[in-house]
């Protein structure tokens, strides 16, 4: 009976399809692990905020760690974007790390617009 055969691999094509989704990223998984965390503190407009300001340095240490460190520049970071995010609901904030630990973060809503520049803190010559 060629019918029951052809609804059988229709069947499993059906199935390979459903199955064969790209596996997430290490990056995905990070923020759906730091997206977690801040949803029990944040609502939802301001976890999404949060989570599009945070540079790749500060999604990891917050990925990574259950304290930031008090002096650290991801601490500094977090902090920033939270405040922006909380103050503002229709903000957003950004911030990048460029090697050597110097950042930028900037701050733009309806209101107003600022941009913060931080150094890493070090040894000098």
């Amino acid at each position: 009976m060629p019918i029951p055969k052809a609804v059988a691999v229709l069947a499993a094509v059906v199935l390979l399809a459903a199955c064969s989704g790209d596996d997430p990223t290490p990056e995905e998984l990070r923020r759906e692990r730091v997206e977690e965390r801040l949803a029990d503190t944040f609502p939802p407009a301001q976890v999404s905020c949060i989570l599009d300001g945070l540079d790749d340095a500060t999604m990891i240490a917050l990925d990574e760690d259950q304290d930031l460190a008090k002096d650290s520049a991801e601490l500094a970071t977090y902090s920033f974007v939270v405040r922006v995010c909380t103050a503002d609901p229709n903000a957003t904030a950004t911030s990048t790390t460029a090697a050597g630990g110097t950042g930028t973060t900037t701050t733009s809503s309806p209101a107003a617009s600022t941009t913060t520049t931080t150094a890493a803190s070090g040894g000098g010559g």
